[in-house]
């Protein structure tokens, strides 16, 4: 589906949850878009070289924009494909699920987002050049927030009886993302950090900082060197 086929999806969610029914319609509609669903399926979890080949001509009709040279590992689930945008030369590795159908998803030039990543937006989140995303992180601009007289259960209630927090996302050049770590709406983490493993970020981050155990900064690394920058532009 593209993104105006899941906006119009996730409306018809919300009729259901307070009229327990959908248009006959919209039915009729992803019925008849069956096949080329089950097609993208096949191609999706198609191993080895040439199912990554594949899988690259057919998001680059279907992404907002893609960059040569990019790599889709098996299983990679992608939604809202219009409002995402990835660079040249970075891997999407398997089972990575990005959910962008109500907020744009942008990811830089020569990035690796690892297995079982999680990316959801509502506000856009926004990911520079050479970034390393470890496997099982979760990256969210939008998240359920404690309100008055609003309910903190998940998708099964209606949108505007939740209490939400919707903040864009950015994580600039060169910063390394732990596995299984997780960054929260609003949260800016500066160039060249490094997140710990397991690590939940829900305030801003410095640049050049190494942060674990909810944000605590441990100690700055040193910047790269203009000559090491030049160098690697030299060879990409």
């Amino acid at each position: 589906m593209n993104s105006d086929n899941y906006i119009e999806e996730y409306k018809q969610f919300q009729k259901y949850l307070r009229t327990g029914s959908v248009s006959f319609k919209f039915i009729l509609k992803v019925i008849g878009q069956f096949p080329s669903e089950l097609l993208v399926s096949f191609f999706r979890n198609l191993s080895g070289p040439i199912g990554m080949r594949l899988r690259f001509y057919i998001y680059k009709l279907k992404l907002g924009g893609l960059g040569d040279g990019s790599l889709f590992d098996i299983g990679v689930n992608l939604v809202g494909v219009k409002n995402l945008y990835i660079g040249k030369k970075s891997w999407i590795d398997s089972y990575v699920c990005i959910s962008a159908y109500l907020g744009t998803i942008q990811i830089g030039d020569n990035c690796h987002v690892g297995s079982h990543v999680v990316m959801g937006s509502r506000e856009p989140i926004i990911i520079g050049n050479r970034v390393g995303i470890g496997a099982g992180a979760k990256i969210y601009s939008n998240t359920e927030k404690i309100q008055n007289d609003k309910f903190l259960a998940g998708p099964m209630i209606p949108e505007d009886l939740k209490g939400f927090f919707s903040k864009k996302v950015v994580i600039e050049d060169d910063v390394l993302i732990g596995a299984n770590a997780v960054i929260l709406p609003g949260v800016t983490i500066g160039r060249g950090s490094v997140i710990g493993a397991n690590s939940i970020i829900t305030e801003s981050v410095e640049p050049w900082s190494v942060v674990i155990e909810r944000g605590k900064k441990i100690y700055h690394r040193p910047p790269l060197s203009d000559n090491t920058i030049e160098k690697f532009n030299h060879v990409n």
